[in-house]
């Protein structure tokens, strides 16, 4: 489908993000451990066996080969162990529960199930024990998702949806996928129609604010095809995995949704959200990437407002990130600053 087709029937059907749940599992782990209520199990460890099943989530792209794309089962042994080595257990409840504790720290674990049996118990009885099933917690907002990964991008970097039909779109994809950057994509004329659409159907703003993030989805789409050296995120946790290996991200905003820091009107498009996603990941800067030209070594936030060269959140999202204007014919040289931490293009000032 070509760029006129979307703008000639509206926005596009939001794609399919490349996730997918993939299933671990850990089958008859025999180990000793010391467990059980009764005085005599306490003086000698007693036979266990353990089965862990796990629903994990994929990152989005896909595990490329790469040992940090996926979850790894040696975690799960390694693990319990480790539990198994640090005193005596009572119950195989919390046995279970302390394996399944074990697993659900990591994001990308959905649910897990851990079985645990006693072998020595019996005669007559093969084994005694539980199975119980845990699931993830959901409420947890999704930045607290990168604490596990304390890696900052070199920067975040917007490209502007004006550029969807310029020259210099390529120059900048190829430059960037080689530096470990989040690219967030502009709107472009797709979240335009949009808003021309919300002018004709008067449907509200909230409404407005989910199809202008497919919108930029749409760009993000366009985007990766064109530099397929761009990893496709949907969340903070994918950003970090694909950060810690030193590759560059590109952001897929729709899985924000809801998210209580993020208003759903007009006055927040991507110029906010790229600001948003460089203090949550913790990036040192900020560049806009924008078709319009400034002028001078300095441009006052207050006055790109009033010009309408960010939106009117912007100013709130700005933190402690330095924010710079970049010009789309200006890739090779504001590419090459950023990569020797160099100043590019405007900085926008208080």
């Amino acid at each position: 489908m070509t760029i006129a087709h979307v703008l000639a029937s509206g926005v596009a059907p939001r794609p399919a993000l490349p996730r997918a749940i993939y299933r671990i599992v850990v089958r008859d782990l025999l180990l000793k451990c010391s467990i059980g209520i009764y005085e005599h199990e306490r003086m000698s460890p007693q036979r266990v066996r353990i089965n862990v099943d796990l629903s994990v989530s994929e990152v989005v792209g896909g595990a490329h080969d790469d040992i940090v794309n996926v979850y790894n089962y040696e975690d799960v042994i390694a693990g319990t162990k480790e539990i198994i080595a640090s005193g005596h257990i009572d119950l195989v409840e919390t046995l279970a529960e302390r394996i399944a504790s074990l697993c659900l720290k990591d994001a990308r674990v959905e649910d897990v199930r851990v079985k645990v049996e006693k072998l020595d118990v019996y005669a007559e009885a093969e084994s005694v024990g539980i199975e119980i099933e845990r699931r993830q917690v959901k409420s947890r907002p999704i930045e607290d998702e990168c604490r596990a990964f304390p890696v900052t991008p070199l920067a975040v970097v917007k490209l502007g949806g004006s550029l969807v039909e310029s020259a210099d779109l390529k120059t900048w994809l190829t430059l960037l996928s080689a530096l470990p950057v989040v690219v967030v994509p502009g709107g472009g004329p797709f979240a335009d129609h949009v808003r021309s659409t919300q002018r004709k159907m008067g449907f509200g703003d909230a409404c407005a604010h989910k199809m202008a993030l497919a919108a930029m989805e749409q760009f993000g789409c366009l985007l990766a095809d064109l530099e397929p050296k761009l990893n496709p995120a949907a969340s903070l946790t994918d950003m970090y995995l694909q950060l810690a290996k030193g590759r560059p991200v590109l952001w897929l905003p729709s899985a924000i949704g809801d998210h209580p820091d993020i208003p759903q009107t007009w006055d927040v498009t991507s110029d906010s959200l790229a600001a948003w996603v460089a203090g949550q990941t913790g990036s040192p800067r900020l560049v806009l990437v924008k078709s319009a030209s400034l002028s001078g070594a300095t441009a006052k936030i207050g006055d790109l407002v009033a010009s309408g060269m960010v939106d009117r959140a912007f100013p709130g999202f700005v933190g402690a990130f330095e924010t710079e204007v970049a010009h789309a014919s200006d890739a090779v040289a504001a590419v090459a600053a950023l990569a020797e931490k160099r100043p590019v293009g405007v900085k926008a000032v208080p």
